[in-house]
């Protein structure tokens, strides 16, 4: 099969760009040359003079016209190239080499000193075309340029090629596929090797190496066309009717249109040339024709079609002189549909596009908006400014370029913290669609504005940055007529009444990813969450907890997967505890993959250190999103208190404004787990401040992670500590978008799984936290599961937690403390301040007797053994059971049970010691109805 179109597609620049030569050539003969647009038509002509036994040559450039192949004419150039004659009859005459094996080896040694890439080559038969091909077209001045030093050094090098076609642009080389017919029979022309394009910025620095050479530097260097000039260029049309008004008209066209009648073929043909590509063509070509006696509709759209392009000023002079004498436009153009050339105004199918995003690195169909009066998008992209100038006493329609590319305001945005904002894209030709926000208050300011945008990519010179300031400040100025300001997203999750669901910069909807502008809030923690890596390594990852014994790890992985859910268990947030007494257990790596779930593994993760204001403005933040702090050992007990109400409550403390009556406005709030580590239990530690710290104890799920045993070190480092870092931030966007779309079905799921744990564990309101957090963790698990997310067997990990929720509810359920066992651990506590002395005095001598023990510290308690009563001070109990956090009226309510005579009245808790005080209020009950033993010191 014929590699023809693979061929010239490689070796030549671009389809659109030029016209392409095929020829054939005999010496003492005219040349017959053909040009075409596309290859598909040029691959018509080549198998035409195969057939005809010809041989068939390309040119090796793309030519400006289809009026001939000479130097002047070649526009665009993609590879240099060698010609090497091979045969003995060469190499005699110093022209050539003895073998086809001998030029290769040149080639070769070329490649290695100048350090080039192998080339493209073709066997012609005799000798070999080589091309060394470039990403890029380049304009014939560039390659002209590179092409002196090409020469130099294949010179330099004893290189011996066609010195005549090293620098020519009109040079013509053989076709692959087709047959040399100088050789009897005649011999295959083939593409022995293929070889992938180089940089030209590379190609040239390695040609130029050691090489001088003095240039006129009257002619500026020209860089290669980029894909945004030919957009641009793209943009310009040109209307037929605006080339024959007033003072500029053409009068070459003016002639033919008057002279339809009486004028030659070539004069009408290179009329109709104009018209055929002027936006108005339809109309045009026939006004151009209809007056001629042998006009036909359908012929003159068939010989208007047959035009490959429009025909330059010297081409129409040549055909009909004096005709452009006196023209204003003479020497300035080089064909006259350059006169009436405007800017095509993009339509509304121009303006949507499909691009990859630079935030989600994927493709997303944009619809660029209207852009405000007098500035509007040209039709393959750019913003221009609409403006009018006088030529001649005539006013011409002149736009002006403000910016090369696609620049807009997406909609207006109100930031909490920054006020007014605009959300601007970006379309860069490389980096794809970049998307920011800008504050009102920079775009009223030149160098923040500058600032700001700069960063993106839109730069300028200053005039330049005045004119894209002036159009986006009339942007936005229209938009506040148009449209009200959108509140930014100030915190990640669910938003938008559970429509949508915000992770860093992406907002994910049941049907796609999109850019969601960061606010001043969260802007900070946007990077965490960009995806690394691939989702199969982190499933690979994930994949070690499937193991046995590893249920404990696979129920908190369940839990980083389905915190999204806890909202709709109606509670707003629990704490789980990974404890265990010894360091290096893993419980920090399972708090990794949870965050891996969402984002960074490290980045994500809070430290004890952080304050409890500063985690409780990051738990609003990430609002729905499992939050990780590692290694709270050394949490005080009444900061763990604090934080397990503060959690469970989700939100934040209210606060007064400073220097007014005020309260703040307090919109921190979320429903999320958070998980903790340390070496310490929380729940000994609320034991340890509070004689009944059931309330808090069944806000925390404490989870013992155990050294694991089921892998490695070397397993666990290469997953954990190489894989796990390169990895991430896949997995959630998933599982959330499944959510978003079967949300119904996905919270009756919830719902059920929730009354079937319950059941299992038996577990009641009470342990509505523990309920909540389970449930969650398992419809997660099935849905992530049922997602492709991970293989790990959930009924195994249900068993485990089954067994363990009860566990864990009769723990603390034997933990509670009765208010007499209260009382019984405030007199343990309080021994040492006891005095024990009769109440009565001495009837022998009238005087109180002596005490039998004194107090060690505050007087708290007093036992008279005479009475039977025992005395505590209410103001000390009540300032213990504060502390404590027992309840009071409790404790006298047990001790009224025990003695209904037991009285709160004012005594003399110091009666028979050294100072008889004032009395206080005390609490007096009978110690043999309390059932209470004192073992009294002997009288000596």
């Amino acid at each position: 099969m014929p590699t023809w179109n693979n061929f010239l597609s490689t070796i030549l620049p671009e389809e659109g760009l030029g016209w392409y030569c095929i020829g054939t050539f005999k010496k003492k003969t005219p040349p017959k040359q053909y040009f075409f647009k596309t290859i598909a038509e040029a691959e018509v002509c080549i198998q035409q003079l195969l057939d005809d036994k010809k041989d068939v040559y390309f040119g090796c450039s793309k030519f400006i016209t289809d009026e001939n192949r000479k130097a002047i004419n070649a526009g665009w150039q993609k590879s240099f190239w060698l010609d090497l004659d091979c045969g003995q009859s060469y190499a005699d005459a110093g022209t050539g080499y003895p073998s086809q094996a001998e030029a290769l080896l040149d080639v070769k040694r070329l490649c290695a000193e100048l350090h080039l890439p192998k080339p493209n080559v073709v066997n012609s038969g005799n000798g070999l075309h080589v091309h060394w091909v470039m990403e890029e077209a380049l304009e014939k001045e560039e390659w002209s340029k590179t092409c002196e030093y090409w020469k130099q050094q294949l010179k330099r090098l004893n290189i011996v090629a066609d010195p005549s076609k090293i620098t020519d642009v009109a040079a013509v080389l053989r076709i692959p596929s087709t047959l040399n017919f100088k050789s009897d029979p005649p011999l295959d022309v083939k593409w022995v090797v293929q070889s992938p394009a180089m940089e030209y910025e590379d190609f040239r620095a390695k040609v130029m190496q050691g090489i001088e050479i003095e240039l006129d530097l009257t002619k500026a260097p020209r860089r290669p066309m980029d894909e945004t000039t030919r957009k641009l260029l793209g943009n310009k049309i040109t209307i037929f009717k605006d080339l024959m008004k007033g003072g500029g008209a053409c009068q070459q066209l003016m002639y033919a249109y008057k002279n339809q009648e009486t004028i030659d073929y070539n004069q009408w043909r290179g009329a109709l040339s104009i018209a055929q590509f002027c936006e108005d063509r339809d109309e045009a070509i026939q006004k151009m024709s209809e007056k001629h006696p042998e006009y036909s509709y359908q012929d003159t759209i068939y010989k208007a079609n047959d035009i490959g392009g429009p025909y330059h000023c010297l081409t129409l002079e040549r055909n009909n002189p004096g005709h452009c004498d006196g023209c204003p436009h003479k020497g300035k153009i080089t064909s006259p549909i350059s006169i009436g050339a405007k800017i095509a105004k993009a339509t509304e199918e121009d303006n949507t596009v499909t691009l990859v995003s630079a935030e989600i690195d994927t493709e997303v169909t944009y619809k660029i908006p209207e852009l405000p009066y007098p500035y509007f998008r040209g039709k393959n992209g750019g913003i221009y400014k609409q403006g009018f100038t006088s030529e001649d006493g005539d006013e011409v329609e002149k736009d002006k370029l403000i910016f090369k590319h696609d620049f807009y305001i997406v909609k207006r945005m109100e930031d909490p913290e920054l006020g007014d904002m605009v959300w601007m894209r970006v379309h860069m030709p490389k980096d794809g669609v970049r998307e920011f926000a800008c504050s009102n208050q920079a775009l009223m300011t030149s160098d923040e504005f500058k600032k700001t945008v700069s960063k993106y990519g839109v730069i300028g010179n200053a005039d330049e940055m005045k004119h894209i300031m002036n159009y986006i400040t009339a942007f936005a100025k229209e938009l506040q007529d148009r449209e009200t300001t959108e509140k930014m997203r100030t915190q990640f999750g669910w938003c938008d009444n559970d429509t949508r669901f915000i992770v860093g910069d992406r907002e994910i909807s049941a049907t796609g990813i999109t850019y969601s502008p960061p606010s001043n809030t969260t802007l900070s923690f946007v990077s965490w969450f960009k995806p690394k890596g691939t989702l199969d390594e982190w499933k690979r990852v994930a994949s070690a907890y499937s193991r046995p014994g590893q249920e404990a790890r696979a129920f908190m992985f369940f839990v980083g997967l389905g915190a999204p859910l806890l909202k709709f268990t109606n509670q707003k947030g629990l704490i789980f505890s990974l404890t265990e007494n010894e360091s290096g257990t893993g419980k920090t790596t399972i708090q990794r993959v949870i965050n891996s779930i969402w984002g960074n593994p490290t980045d994500m993760m809070l430290i004890a250190k952080d304050t409890l204001k500063s985690q409780f403005h990051q738990f609003g933040v990430f609002n729905n999103i499992a939050i990780c702090t590692d290694e709270v050992t050394n949490m005080s007990e009444e900061a763990v208190s604090d934080i397990s109400y503060g959690v469970s409550q989700g939100r934040s403390n209210n606060r007064m404004k400073a220097n007014s009556n005020e309260m703040r406005l307090n919109n921190t709030r979320w429903a999320l787990p958070a998980i903790f580590s340390g070496n310490s239990s929380m729940h000994d530690k609320m034991a340890t401040l509070k004689a009944t710290p059931e309330s808090e104890q069944l806000r925390i799920v404490e989870v013992g992670i155990h050294a694991d045993k089921t892998m490695s070190k070397e397993e666990s480092d290469e997953l954990f500590e190489q894989t796990l870092p390169e990895n991430y931030g896949h997995a959630g966007p998933i599982l959330t978008q499944h959510f978003l779309a079967n949300l119904d079905s996905v919270k009756k799921m919830l719902h059920e799984t929730q009354k079937r744990f319950d059941v299992d564990a038996k577990l009641s309101q009470k342990q509505r936290f523990y309920s909540a957090g389970a449930a969650m963790a398992f419809t997660g698990a099935i849905i992530a599961k049922q997602c492709g997310l991970h293989d790990i067997d959930i009924d195994q990990v249900w068993t485990w937690a089954v067994k363990y929720f009860s566990e864990l509810r009769e723990n603390v359920q034997s933990a509670k403390t009765d208010p007499l066992a209260s009382l019984g651990a405030f007199l343990n506590e309080h021994n040492r301040n006891l005095l024990v002395v009769d109440d009565a005095n001495d009837k022998r001598t009238g005087l109180t007797k002596a005490p039998l023990k004194l107090p060690y510290g505050p007087l708290m308690t007093r036992y008279e053994p005479d009475t039977g009563l025992l005395w505590i001070a209410v103001d000390e109990l009540r300032l213990w059971c504060t502390k404590k956090q027992v309840g009071f009226k409790g404790i006298i309510d047990g001790v009224k049970a025990l003695d209904p005579n037991s009285i709160i009245k004012k005594k003399g808790m110091a009666k028979g010691s050294e100072l008889d005080t004032f009395q206080v209020n005390a609490l007096g009950f009978s110690v043999e109805k309390a059932k209470l033993k004192f073992e009294l010191p002997t009288q000596e």
